[in-house]
């Protein structure tokens, strides 16, 4: 994904979608799904679509800064990103549904970051990092999210002394994602990438402790403090709670 689709202005109308990926999905449907049985065409569908949508939510959750026209920009995608796959997966001819994909979850982590990117609790001073943090794991659609989506996602709200998980590691935004969150040649079963991505963002968070106290400007720095401590707290506590 380029991150400048929802950063820089657009000289047309046509949504990020709808011109990078669905023809993609039409191409695949048409040219390369079309001639395998419909047994293992279904099953290559249920792919495609987990992956497109994990990947999805992943490059966006690390987009910073997000203002209010971003966000908007990135609500349209992602309705056009469900419509794309719901006729993808009519024109390879399965019969599964895009909200049974993955046993539901893809979709609903969809839906949730509909939610989650007009989330705002650090909207004034007065919360403690504790509340903003309880208040957000409290949220009827958190539990649907990935950690590795929702921690990213409130870098949106940090000083720029605290450094994205893709920008600690010298690379761009899709290249994280692919490397560490969604990699293509391995199964999607497996959490390890939320585990490395946990990792890496409390060493974000550290990084950020010692800058600070090694500078005196960061007083007037654009962004809210808050974000390291209810980074810590909300990355442990959702583990915790998916474990359950």
């Amino acid at each position: 994904m380029h991150a400048g689709a929802y950063l820089e202005k657009r000289e047309d109308e046509s949504s990020f979608v709808e011109r990078n990926i669905n023809p993609v999905l039409e191409n695949i449907a048409s040219i390369h799904i079309a001639q395998l049985p419909n047994d293992y065409s279904a099953f290559i569908a249920n792919r495609v679509c987990r992956y497109c949508i994990n990947s999805f939510v992943s490059n966006v959750a690390l987009i910073r800064p997000l203002e209010e026209e971003s966000r908007l920009l990135v609500t349209q995608d992602l309705a056009d990103i469900e419509l794309g796959l719901e006729q993808f997966i009519l024109h390879c001819g399965s019969t599964i549904s895009l909200s049974s994909i993955g046993n539901g979850q893809p979709y609903k982590e969809l839906r949730a970051m509909r939610n989650l990117l007009f989330w705002d609790n650090f909207r004034g001073n007065e919360k403690l990092s504790s509340e903003i943090c309880r208040g957000l794991i409290n949220e009827p659609w958190a539990m649907n999210l990935r950690t590795s989506t929702i921690t990213n996602f409130l870098h949106s709200f940090a000083p720029t002394l605290l450094s994205s998980p893709h920008e600690s590691k010298n690379i761009k935004i899709h290249e994280y994602v692919e490397k560490f969150l969604v990699p293509v040649d391995e199964y999607f079963e497996d959490d390890s990438g939320e585990t490395t991505n946990w990792v890496i963002t409390a060493g974000c968070c550290d990084a950020f402790r010692q800058r600070e106290s090694a500078l005196s400007s960061t007083n007037n720095e654009i962004g809210d403090k808050r974000v390291p401590d209810v980074l810590m707290q909300l990355g442990q506590e959702l583990s915790r709670r998916k474990k359950l």
